[in-house]
């Protein structure tokens, strides 16, 4: 998921880096073979694809012009097949490190109720767990407008259907975190309902273009969950 808006472009308060952040997090897409690897991480080999079972199909072929054909016409680009500027802009924007290929989720779930818990483990150190817990809450309402779901924080022993939690680096759950400016967060689908925000990115509360927006990633996670 590239956090963009329906027509491609940056959503706003989610893209922009100050100085500081460009200086740490260069371009990791300039090449084809950067961009083979970038369309295979995320799902745009058909031939690695959940669900595919290789021994019935041994001659599975998925070309790299396809894949970028896909990769462009998901992401609403000029489908060129070529590895064009777009197409290396828009693979170097922050983004969450799962995958985009709708074939790929055909698997998981719904959420089998209405009203949602969530659970904050831990929280943003410049912002303290209330200021944390209010974006969060701000975060699910923006998801409930468009969705018949309500959502709330678990009170004591009570279930949570999602766990949020902060993390830098590799954290266990096998889609390790890249440092500042990279990849900002990830959520796993129904019903297992983590959702893991990099520690180390520069998180704001302001729209101003500066850093991060820590309810605009949020929002965009949740509805991935």
């Amino acid at each position: 998921m590239l956090f963009t808006s329906s027509n491609g472009k940056p959503v706003k308060g989610t893209t922009k880096k100050t100085s500081k952040e460009t200086a740490r997090k260069a371009p990791t897409v300039k090449t084809n073979v950067d961009a083979l690897k970038y369309l295979e991480k995320f799902g745009y080999n058909q031939c690695e694809r959940p669900g595919k079972k290789k021994d019935k199909e041994p001659l599975c072929q998925s070309s790299f012009q396809t894949m970028i054909e896909h990769f462009q016409t998901v992401f609403h680009l000029p489908v060129t097949g070529k590895l064009d500027e777009k197409t290396i802009k828009l693979m170097n924007r922050p983004r969450c490190s799962l995958g985009d290929y709708p074939m790929a989720y055909s698997a998981f779930r719904p959420w089998p109720n209405t009203t949602l818990k969530w659970r904050l483990n831990n929280e943003i150190p410049k912002f303290g767990k209330e200021k944390t817990r209010a974006l969060i809450q701000e975060a699910f309402n923006d998801w409930a407008r468009y969705a018949p779901l309500k959502f709330r924080e678990a009170i004591g022993d009570e279930k949570a259907e999602f766990s949020i939690s902060l993390h830098g680096g590799d954290h266990d759950d096998g889609y390790p975190f890249d440092g500042a400016g990279g990849t900002l967060a990830h959520a796993f689908f129904p019903t297992d309902g983590k959702v893991h925000f990099d520690l180390t990115e520069e998180w704001t509360d302001k729209y101003d273009g500066f850093g991060f927006n820590f309810r605009l990633v949020a929002s965009r996670n949740f509805n991935g969950a």
